[in-house]
Formats: structure tokens, sequence, C-alpha cells
């Protein structure tokens, strides 16, 4: 709940005012906030004098509501708080600060009320609370955790829409796309009512495996090599490069997993008896090196 505080503070503004001169008011309450089940929300607020002549420890902050003040209580160097509960039926309000203080000028102490403009916060049932992890290779499916998903949301990855399973209002799922690997990308959720930001995800390399994982084959002869890769393919497939450095040797066709699928099978054929080594890479997945022996 802590990263999703810090997310949603990015919708507000903290804003500056004075009246007087002697300090400022700074609003470091969000403009738009998560709804919780208590319904109870922090009204914050910092104050700052411009002088060592205030007297901070004469503060007196208030807030008021709907036309009703209210004291803030002291929660440590210049900020203050008010627990709000709000009403049931609400789903903003307007609210202003102001603060009492005293200033000494020369041998005289004198009272000041410092006053703050009108802010609203509003509460959303739209948003997103994190990643049920933070780092896949291409294809591997991540859930976004939040409230108020809808069927029509899409997550993107970076620049990339990503392939969005919607699972229910609490949850989204996404696959990975093929992008770059070895960095990071923000994952946000678009949606007609705007785009909330979901965190960020590190893209590993993807990994491919084969059965079996050494090839023994009789010159003449041929034996099935199945390829397999931890996640489905994407939505135009994947290519899989063959190499080998006894390429007189063998016979060996390109490697092509459909869209959606996570393996396929091929053959590989020895026209020569000697041994070397296969080599399978793809789009953004690691190397396979496989051992390979052509028996007379």
């Amino acid at each position: 709940m802590a990263n999703l505080l810090h997310r949603l503070l990015s919708f507000g503004c903290l804003l500056l005012v004075s009246g007087c001169g002697h300090m400022s008011i700074k609003n470091v309450t969000p403009q738009v906030v998560a709804t919780n089940a208590s319904r109870v929300y922090p009204l914050s607020m910092d104050f700052t004098p411009r002088d060592g002549k205030v007297n901070v420890e004469n503060v007196r902050a208030h807030v008021t509501i709907d036309g009703h003040s209210r004291n803030m209580r002291h929660i440590g160097r210049n900020r203050y708080v008010y627990e709000y509960r709000m009403p049931t039926d609400a789903q903003k309000i307007v609210y202003s600060f102001d603060v009492d203080y005293s200033r000494r000028t020369d041998t005289k102490l004198r009272y000041f009320n410092e006053k703050s403009t009108d802010f609203e916060l509003l509460l959303t049932g739209h948003y997103a609370m994190g990643l049920d992890s933070q780092r896949g290779a291409p294809g591997a499916s991540i859930t976004i955790i939040g409230r108020g998903f809808q069927k029509n949301d899409t997550v993107y990855v970076g620049e990339e829409a990503a392939d969005t399973q919607f699972l229910s209002p609490t949850a989204i799922q996404f696959r990975i796309p093929q992008l770059p690997a070895e960095k990071y990308y923000s994952v946000e959720l678009a949606s007609p009512s705007g785009t909330l930001p979901a965190g960020k995800i590190f893209i590993d390399r993807g990994t491919i495996s084969t059965n079996p994982k050494a090839i023994e084959v009789k010159c003449g002869d041929a034996i099935s090599l199945h390829v397999n890769i931890p996640h489905p393919a994407p939505a135009n497939g994947l290519e899989i490069d063959v190499s080998t450095n006894i390429p007189d040797a063998i016979i060996a066709p390109d490697v092509f997993i459909r869209a959606g699928k996570t393996s396929t099978t091929v053959k590989i054929e020895g026209v020569e008896v000697t041994h070397g080594m296969l080599y399978l890479s793809g789009k953004e997945y690691a190397e396979t090196v496989i051992p390979l022996v052509i028996l007379p």
C-alpha cells in the first residue's frame, strides 16, 4: 500500500500560498486518492517560517471542511495532519488550511493567521496497486492487482500494447511482449477514464530447451529434436535460428514456434561422420548449445 500511495501522489500537487509573508503553507495531500474500507483520508500540510522571528512552538493548525474548522495534529517537524472520515455518499470534498502563529518584532509579540486557498480531494475506485512480479521473460504472464478494472482496459509495457486479459475488477493479467531484454520498462493501465501507472518490470532473456539435450544420430539417419520455450510465443510466432560448427555434416531446418505455442519438433539428419555443436538462438532468447555426434 505504501507503493500505491507513492504512485497516487503523482496525481496531486504541492501548492504554496502565503499571507503576511512570514510563513508559507504547503499542501502535501494528494488530489486523487484510492478509496478504502474505513473511508478515512489524511489531509496534510507543511508550514515553513520565512524568518527566525516566528514562534514555531506556538503554532495552531486547522483544516476547514464544508465550513467547519477542525484542529490538526502535529506529527513532527513542520507537518500537521487531520484524518477525515468521508461521508458514505461523498466522492469529493473541498477544504482549506489556516495557521495561527505568533511572531516577535522588537519587544512586541504579535499574532497572525495564515490562510490557504481551497483544495479538492477526489476519491477514485480505479487504481493499480502493483505487479505480482517485477521481472520476467517475453511471453510470461504478469498480474496487476488493484481495483475498478474493466474488460476494455489495456496494459502497456513501455510503448508496446501487451496481450491483456481481464480476470476480475481487482486483477488483470498481461503477457510480457517481445521487447529488447535486459532493461526496465514502465507498466501502465489504459482505460477510457485515463492511464494509471502500475509499476516497472525488468525483461529477462528467454530460455530455449531441447529434448534430447545432446544429439547422437547415425550417418544417413534422422532424429527428432523437440524445441521448447517456457512461455507462449508472441502473436507473430517465434523464429529460432539454427547453426552449427559442422554445417556439411548435418541437415537441420529452421525452427519456428507458432503464436501461442511453447514447442515444436524438427528432424536433424546426419550426413557425415563427425562431432560438433548445434546452436539455437532467438530474438531476446539466450543461446542454447547442444552437443552433436554423427555415428558411422
